[in-house]
């Protein structure tokens, strides 16, 4: 079954401006064009309703309510698709003996698919715009927490400034107040998107922060207002299936920092082990 999103990115290169606008916020926010009529979600998102109805046939939609309907039935299959996930996963593994390798098949195979969405040269561009920035800041919220935090520590060692956002102690207004064309700000965004993220991207965007989006898909809402994609392919079934090819992309990273500034980051990591030293010489007295 074809979904919506693909239905988008198929139709994607014909829609009008204000049409495309109308394309974003469908994928960001479904529940908004769930329980609204035409002319309210219009009015939400700043398009009038003949826009509305206008994207529906450009979609191949007979109308609103078609849209609508099959909106609410994607999101019955999606919530449906990750139990089903977990059963089938469960009923593979159960009489298995080789657990591990299987899984190690399966991720191998995700990670050379990623090395259908990633070119060098768009890698290249990210690790020379980290390498130029004064400040790198990651987001990601809920199991994107994970990755932001990862990258934000190793990139720490090897760059000028590497922070990670906390929502639960950082201000983003007072980071925002910071905030020029000499940070970069890499977002981690997966389904199902995170607003907040989303909104930390736009506000960075509207400082000239160059913006990096590590997501699943280039029409991912937060593709919008960044500077470069980087695509790690996820399935329908399961957000989870991301990790593997996801850290095996920030391990890269990292090791492509490593080679751009080879001298600073050994004068960074020697200046790192002499400080541990002191630390634990100083807990062991």
């Amino acid at each position: 079954m074809v979904t919506i999103r693909e239905k988008i990115r198929t139709h994607y290169a014909q829609l009008t401006k204000q049409q495309k606008k109308v394309a974003e916020h469908l994928l960001e926010n479904p529940e908004l064009f769930v329980n609204n009529t035409a002319s309210s979600v219009g009015e939400r998102i700043g398009v009038s309703e003949t826009t509305i109805i206008r994207f529906c046939y450009a979609m191949e939609y007979s109308g609103f309510s078609q849209l609508q309907k099959e909106v609410f039935a994607e999101q019955l299959r999606n919530e449906k698709n990750a139990l089903t996930h977990h059963q089938e996963t469960a009923k593979r593994f159960k009489n298995n003996q080789h657990i591990l390798s299987e899984v190690v098949k399966e991720s191998l195979d995700r990670i050379e698919g990623m090395l259908g969405t990633i070119s060098e040269t768009a890698f290249e561009k990210v690790l020379q715009s980290i390498s130029k920035s004064k400040k790198v800041l990651t987001v990601g919220l809920r199991s994107s927490y994970a990755p932001a935090h990862w990258l934000a520590f190793s990139l720490s060692m090897l760059c000028e400034d590497a922070q990670v956002y906390n929502q639960n102690t950082d201000d983003i207004v007072q980071l925002s107040s910071k905030m020029d064309k000499h940070w970069l700000l890499i977002a981690f965004s997966f389904k199902r998107y995170s607003k907040e993220t989303l909104d930390i991207v736009r506000v960075a965007k509207t400082k000239g922060v160059y913006i990096v989006a590590i997501t699943d898909d280039v029409l991912a809402p937060v593709s919008q207002n960044a500077d470069i994609v980087l695509q790690v392919p996820s399935t329908d079934s399961s957000t989870l299936d991301v990790t593997p090819p996801l850290f095996v992309l920030l391990h890269a990273i990292v090791a492509g920092m490593s080679v751009i500034d080879s001298e600073q980051v050994r004068q960074r990591i020697l200046e790192y082990e002499h400080n541990f030293e002191s630390y634990r010489t100083i807990i062991e007295e």
